[in-house]
């Protein structure tokens, strides 16, 4: 800025300091840096007044006149060395200082910034070439990982298994939409395996003897058929878009319905279960996921683990298993399981506190289907 500006040269009357002022100011106000007096610049038209001459005092006999212009100088050389020394001329004003004070300043400023920069982008680099050198490792570890678990034709039996599921499924079909049809317990008795059991259970649960037919939307949905020795289990929706699956056991007179699993058919009802609080095991046919609740009858977790049991009607109970029981090893879930639906006998505790922790006292089956045969 210093070198589009227009500067004019000014010398104090009193001390007679020359310093410069900015250009255009003429006719104003200006304050000497050395005497700090304030001086009227004159305008264009105006007589600069006239320089006074220093005042001259006769020398004593005594006195040397050299000795009289010493202190002159040496006041002289006091106010200007040090600008003529940091700025190259006498004729550099106090503005000028300030000037080249801060242009050093922020040559230092820039300085630090650069070398912050710097510093920043170097440490920026080393950092991407860590973590693409441990980028690069993980393929490798998990390579070496997971490629012995790979199995080399894993596809066979299940595509067995799919064929077959899904040829007993056709063969099914007039069966399924028969029994999901009816409206009466005598429809679905010759439909129903082992109606010599079943028969009681069925009437029991419908005393009037009369069934509301389910709304068949969509038999053997997609990828769901699945058959494993004498049963076969495939799904279907109903008008509400509710998936519900349902069991064909073969038998000598060919498929029948597995109706207690269809049902969710359970010894006695929950509500009852609950109510009495009976010491001996009564079976029922839950949903099994693991729970963390250690609480009232059963606090010591060294010693228990607890699982929740989900019922049909969506009622559910804490239920308890010994540690290092051999119940324990048959009913645990397998490693990334959140659920199972089992066939439990369950009870309670003697003098239980609660009826919502019971013992599982034992596993009948995997899955709602009973595997035992009718004697």
């Amino acid at each position: 800025m210093d070198s589009a500006r227009q500067w004019n040269g000014f010398v104090c009357p009193d001390c007679r300091l020359v310093f410069r002022v900015p250009g255009g100011c003429a006719g104003g106000g200006v304050v000497c840096p050395s005497c700090k007096r304030l001086l009227r610049i004159p305008g264009l038209g105006d007589q600069p007044p006239l320089l006074p001459l220093p005042k001259i005092q006769p020398l004593k006999p005594t006195e040397n006149t050299d000795d009289l212009k010493v202190p002159q100088i040496t006041k002289q050389r006091r106010r200007h060395p040090k600008k003529s020394i940091e700025h190259g001329s006498d004729d550099q004003s106090w503005e000028s200082e300030t000037t080249f004070s801060k242009k050093g300043n922020n040559r230092q400023s820039l300085k630090g910034l650069i070398f912050g920069a710097a510093t920043l982008a170097l440490l920026l680099i080393l950092g991407g070439i860590l973590l693409l050198q441990k980028d690069d490792k993980k393929p490798v570890v998990a390579v070496e990982r997971i490629a012995p678990t790979v199995p080399v034709a894993p596809s066979e039996p299940d595509e067995k298994n799919l064929i077959n599921a899904q040829a007993a499924a056709i063969k099914v079909e007039p069966l399924v939409r028969k029994f999901l049809s009816a409206k009466t317990v005598d429809e679905i008795l010759p439909l129903v395996r082992n109606p010599q059991v079943a028969e009681s259970r069925i009437k029991n649960f419908y005393p009037e003897g009369k069934m509301i037919p389910f709304e068949l939307a969509q038999y053997n949905l997609p990828g769901t058929a699945d058959s494993a020795d004498e049963v076969v289990s495939i799904y279907v929706r109903d008008r509400d878009f509710k998936d519900r699956e349902i069991a064909l056991i073969a038998t000598p007179e060919g498929y029948k319905i597995d109706w207690e699993s269809w049902i969710g058919w359970s010894e006695i009802s929950v509500s009852d279960f609950m109510a009495k609080k009976p010491e001996n095991p009564k079976t029922f046919r839950v949903t099994l996921s693991e729970v963390k609740y250690y609480n009232f009858d059963f606090t010591d977790d060294s010693k228990w683990t607890s699982y929740r049991i989900g019922f049909p009607n969506q009622e559910s109970l804490y239920g308890y298993v010994e540690k290092d029981s051999i119940l324990h090893q048959r009913i645990k879930l397998q490693e990334g399981q959140k659920q199972q639906k089992v066939i439990l006998s369950l009870k309670y505790p003697p003098e239980a506190s609660r009826n919502d922790q019971v013992l599982v006292h034992d596993l009948l089956s995997i899955g709602w289907v009973d595997q035992m045969k009718p004697e």
